[in-house]
């Protein structure tokens, strides 16, 4: 259900957002929450999450029915992928280091492997990782290490990131992250760093309270929208309950090159019983 797109002068929304359960295939695992992939009006989900699988689903939005696409060349779980160019470059989750990086042409419906030149390799496959793509680059953070990825060429770059950095999504060729303070950020290619987007305070606060975690951002339009989860437990009782968050912020590149955000709305949108920690958000194109 979406309401005006506005707060009022307390802060308040009007009318409420809510999310609505959405068809699951019959006997399907758990999501994998970094590799769920929006093309278009489809969402692609692939590998597993607690155990590898090669298998890739196709969600279909408008009839709320599921496919079956080719399978990857090799069993993942938890793995990370980004679409690029019409292509889903698939990383990690697999049992060897040759097997890391592979690559789905969808319109060719076709896998590849790709090889992976670089040194730090065993630092990739070892560990966690953020990946994203903008400008026709592959951007894949480790820790403080930022890793850039050609695929014209098949070359990497190496660079320091001073932030450590979770999510990531791209709106108008500008990259935008969070960390686990809270505080969301964009990337300034003129002088390669990451900077706080300005006007937020409110929300960073709000997001970063105890038993508050963030979980995801999307491109909504051209807008930023950012969920995050809240914990509590209900009085006189050992209960715990999630409220899942939500908010839509529109950004504004203003004179001296800062980017500014206002909240235009914020809401729970959905509670759950118990603790939910995996969460996985896209934003598909609607027909």
């Amino acid at each position: 259900m979406k309401p005006k797109d506005f707060l009022t002068d307390k802060d308040e929304i009007l009318h409420e957002y809510s999310l609505i359960p959405i068809h699951s295939a019959s006997l399907s695992p758990p999501v994998p929450v970094n590799s769920t992939i929006a093309v278009g009006y489809e969402i692609y989900v692939i590998g597993g999450r607690t155990t590898r699988s090669s298998s890739v689903r196709i969600l279909d939005c408008r009839s709320n029915t599921w496919r079956d696409a080719p399978n990857m060349l090799v069993a993942r779980r938890s793995a990370n992928s980004v679409l690029l160019d019409q292509k889903i470059f698939v990383m990690g989750g697999c049992g060897k280091p040759d097997n890391w990086f592979e690559v789905f042409d969808i319109k060719t419906e076709t896998w590849s492997v790709l090889p992976c030149h670089i040194a730090d390799l065993d630092v990739l496959f070892w560990r966690s990782i953020v990946v994203n793509a903008v400008q026709g680059k592959l951007y894949v953070v480790v820790d403080r290490k930022e890793y850039t990825y050609e695929p014209k060429s098949g070359t990497w770059e190496v660079t320091e990131n001073s932030y450590h950095l979770v999510g990531r999504c791209v709106i108008e060729n500008v990259m935008y992250s969070h960390n686990y303070k809270g505080y969301l950020m964009w990337y300034d290619y003129e002088c390669r760093k990451w900077k706080e987007i300005k006007g937020l305070e409110k929300l960073r606060d709000e997001s970063r309270v105890t038993g508050s975690i963030m979980l995801r951002m999307v491109n909504y339009g051209g807008n930023l929208v950012v969920v995050w989860s809240k914990r509590y437990r209900e009085k006189d009782r050992e209960i715990w309950k999630t409220e899942i968050w939500c908010a839509k912020i529109a950004l504004e590149k203003r004179v001296g090159g800062e980017i500014w955000g206002k909240t235009e709305w914020r809401n729970t949108v959905l509670t759950v019983p118990g603790l939910c920690d995996w969460f996985s958000g896209v934003a598909v194109v609607s027909v």
